[in-house]
Parts: C-alpha cells; structure tokens; sequence
C-alpha cells in the first residue's frame, strides 16, 4: 500500500547515527520498477565515491565495486522494488557480498511476492494508523503548534477528512499542510466534500489525498508549479537543469528544452527525474539536430525517468523525433 510510510521508516533508520557509525559505506537507492542490475549497481558506485559513472560493462562495474567494497561492512537500502525474479535479486546480492565483510540491505516494496523473493529475515508490515493517529498527525501540520482548540469549526471537518485519508500518514501530513493558512471553514468543506477521493488511483497510482493538494493548489503556489513545468533556455542565469533536482514535487508534464547546453553530463545526472514519481509526460528537446557525440547520449541516460510515465517525447536527438507512450 502506498503512504503507509515504509520509505519514511526506512530513511530513519538510514540517517541513524547507530547505523552510519557501524558501516564503512551506506547508500540508498529509489528503485521503482527498474530494477535494472546495471543502473543500481552505478547508482551505488557513484553514492560511495562522490563521482558520476560512466561504465556500462556490467563486469567492469562488479569488479570496481568488488575494489571499493573489499574487506568493507556496507548498509544499503533499495526503495520500493517490484521486481519479483529471483535470479536477478540473487545475481546482485552475489555481486554485493563480493569481497564485502559484511552487508545488510533494506527492501521496501507493496509487493508481498518481492518479500517473499528477496527476504532472508521476518518481512515487517507496515500498518496504517487509528484515527486518532491519523489526527495528531494532520493537526501537527494544520495548525499552529499543533493546538486545534482554537480553531473549533476547521476541527470538526478536519476529523471527517481524516477518516477519507484512511490511515495512511502521507495523506494527513499532505492534507494537513494544506490546510494550513486556511481558517475559513468554507475551504475545509471543499476538501471534504470533494468527488476526488472516489476516483480510481489508475496508473498514475497517486493517492486521492495527493490529487486533492495539487488541484487546490493557491493560484501563487500554482503560478509556480505551471512556471517551473517548462524551462526556458539553459542560457538564461534564473534556469539551469542542475535547479530541477531541488523541486520535489513536479507534477503533470514537464518540457527540458535547449539540452544542447549542457556541458557535463554529471548536471543531468543532478536533476534526479527517477525521484519525481508524479510526472507523467516528459518532453526532451535540443534546439537542432545533434551530432549524437558522447556527451549527448550520457546526458539522455542520465535523464532517465522513472518507469511509470504515461509519455516520453524526445526531439531533435541525433536528427530525429522519438515519441513512447
């Protein structure tokens, strides 16, 4: 189930100070449904020694990460994983425990299959919260210092939209953060009286609480969002692809245009599209055809999105137009 909170749990015990003073080396790794031995493998390389990698011979890779990893006690966390096989789950632990004193791997995953696949130890189920829980976690983020008493009416609706979020943390804090500046009842009520919690999540699997926070948006804050939806020229000092990976909640479709101005491969790599789960269409554009160098295919792998996008268009790459989806 999605917001039960399984990648928060797992982030706290990855940024434990327990955990980082019993291991040489620990990474983390948003997975998705690639679960592609060769992209984890240099997404990992490239945590550890702080540099981009630009290998694509699986061998190579195994025996650079066998050099780093000898001798060496590793933590590693692989995020919501839907890949069910068990050969290839088995092929990148062997390459893990290569030379590596000692490592442990945290999966997280809705899958109760890859549990079963890859779990060595009792798999930990997540549930979701009473609604009292559920409560004192949206009034932490709706009110001020977390005090509903002042606000008497807000409250009363608050506790009927707690119970449409179901338990599940990520749409009290979403909802709850929304619901912040506003005290007119009025507002309140359109979110509890919205027709949006019966639609079906569909493929974009975005929780009815998540659809609610982008659709009742301010007009500022979505004047924002439509603003940062297309970049204008790299040249342009305000915009620079590298600024993309600080916006972690780009949602709908977004356009990266003049990719002819890259210069380092490593600034696509910074702008972290496999992270941003709620784009659904991406448009990659160079303002000419390219010559199809080198630099230029890095730069197109390293955006690479995350595998559940509706649509993908790349135009001009090496003189011709690509269009999945």
């Amino acid at each position: 189930m999605g917001g039960v909170g399984k990648t928060t749990l797992a982030q706290l015990v990855y940024n434990d100070n327990r955990v980082k003073d019993s291991f040489d080396c620990t990474t983390w790794n948003c997975v998705s449904e690639n679960f592609g031995i060769l992209s984890i493998l240099k997404t990992i390389f490239e945590q550890v020694t702080a540099t981009t990698c630009d290998i694509q011979d699986l061998n190579l890779l195994q025996v650079k990460i066998t050099e780093r990893f000898g001798g060496k006690k590793i933590f590693v966390v692989l995020d919501d994983v839907w890949n069910e096989k068990y050969n290839v789950w088995d092929h990148l632990v062997r390459i893990f425990r290569c030379g590596a004193r000692e490592i442990k791997i945290i999966v997280t995953t809705r899958s109760e299959n890859v549990a079963l696949v890859v779990g060595t130890l009792t798999t930990h189920y997540l549930k979701q919260l009473s609604d009292e829980e559920c409560w004192l976690l949206f009034a932490k983020h709706a009110f001020k210092n977390g005090n509903s008493h002042e606000y008497p009416n807000p409250k009363v609706i608050g506790k009927g939209i707690i119970h449409k979020c179901k338990g599940l943390p990520l749409a009290a804090k979403t909802l709850g953060g929304l619901l912040r500046s506003k005290e007119d009842p009025r507002e309140w009520e359109k979110i509890l009286k919205s027709d949006m919690w019966d639609l079906p999540e569909g493929k974009s699997d975005i929780l009815p609480a998540l659809r609610l926070s982008y659709h009742y948006l301010s007009s500022q804050v979505a004047e924002q969002y439509e603003e940062t939806s297309k970049l204008t020229p790299l040249g342009y000092k305000r915009n620079n692809i590298k600024e993309l990976g600080e916006l972690q909640h780009l949602y709908g479709a977004l356009s990266i245009i003049n990719l002819q101005n890259v210069q380092h491969a490593r600034d696509a790599t910074e702008v972290k599209l496999k992270d941003k789960q709620y784009l659904s269409e991406l448009v990659f554009r160079w303002s000419h055809g390219t010559d199809n160098s080198e630099n230029e295919r890095i730069v197109l792998e390293q955006l690479h999105p995350h595998t559940k996008l509706e649509s993908l268009t790349i135009e001009n790459y090496g003189v011709q137009d690509f269009q999945i989806g």
